[in-house]
């Protein structure tokens, strides 16, 4: 679809670009939304007419074709890289930070390894609630570097087993938490039970899930619950945006600060755009004390 515009584009193509040669702003600007398709690592991203919302509720495209070059904005593709980007207004500068770099800041804060001394069990206890168990390790040694300091909700796309420099086996987790990505360790061996990666199948996903974890001060998982979907997955026969949807005859208010994960090859994805009719929907409720839906689980075949 071809349209004609001034303004917007010329926004957009400072943001990708951030320097934009004074002849190129003409007072007509031709160009073409969302003409491609975008894959990360061979998986799928973006599908080709796709646009994205940002958080004032405008809906923008993932891209711009011009004069036969393709802008994409930084900032969604360093989100959908997993990079950290920030913007410093005052120098005009765009800061990405790599995987590798992230990594090794993520091992200075938040491995138990290089944080806090080495971890000899007292008391282990398991707490059941809603069918499902948490996971609680303290430490007289170490009661402070293993005190709870922080909660958040997690979806998890890998749960290893390893054993950190102090030779205490541990587990390392990668994923999400709380819309951010998560890369950190456990206190013990056993603190996040019952995992398995999603799975994409014909009709839509099984195996997903959504874990409560305690954080310590220096980053590591000290506790960790498995809860319940309050709305099983199930196709969506309307869908409002980012606000609500509609499955079984029911609809669902969305959160407008929910965080939506795609079900996507045998994992999640952080996912910014829209929600569509047949796509299938799982929610959270993480906060009874506010309206709508806080997790948001999907998948779209």
């Amino acid at each position: 679809m071809k349209k004609q515009f001034k303004g917007f584009i010329i926004g957009f193509i400072f943001a990708c670009l951030l320097v934009v040669p004074t002849m190129a702003l003409a007072d007509d600007i031709q160009a073409q939304f969302n003409t491609v398709n975008i894959t990360v690592d061979g998986k799928n991203a973006v599908t080709q007419g796709e646009s994205y919302q940002l958080s004032d509720g405008s809906v923008v495209p993932f891209s711009i074709n011009y004069k036969g070059t393709t802008y994409l904005p930084v900032r969604k593709v360093s989100e959908l890289l997993s990079l950290s980007i920030e913007y410093d207004n005052a120098s005009k500068t765009v800061q990405i930070v790599t995987s590798t770099k992230a990594t090794d800041d993520s091992s200075k804060t938040n491995q138990p390894t290089t944080t806090s001394p080495a971890i000899s069990d007292k008391t282990t206890t398991d707490e059941s609630k809603d069918n499902s168990t948490k996971t609680t390790t303290t430490n007289n040694s170490s009661t402070q570097d293993l005190k709870v300091a922080s909660t958040g909700y997690s979806v998890i796309n890998e749960c290893s087993n390893m054993t950190n420099a102090a030779g205490k086996k541990v587990q390392q987790i990668i994923g999400f938490n709380d819309g951010k990505k998560m890369d950190t360790a456990t206190s013990d061996e056993n603190i996040v039970k019952s995992w398995s990666a999603p799975k994409l199948n014909s009709t839509g996903f099984s195996g997903s899930a959504v874990y409560e974890l305690d954080f310590a001060s220096n980053g590591v998982i000290v506790g960790a619950e498995k809860i319940s979907a309050n709305v099983e997955a199930a196709k969506a026969e309307k869908a409002n945006s980012r606000t609500s949807v509609t499955m079984g005859g029911k609809t669902y208010a969305i959160s407008e600060n929910a965080t939506f994960y795609r079900v996507t090859d045998d994992e999640y994805k952080l996912f910014t755009g829209n929600l569509k009719e047949n796509d299938m929907i799982q929610l959270y409720d993480t906060d009874s004390s506010k309206d709508g839906y806080e997790i948001v689980i999907f998948s779209r075949l």
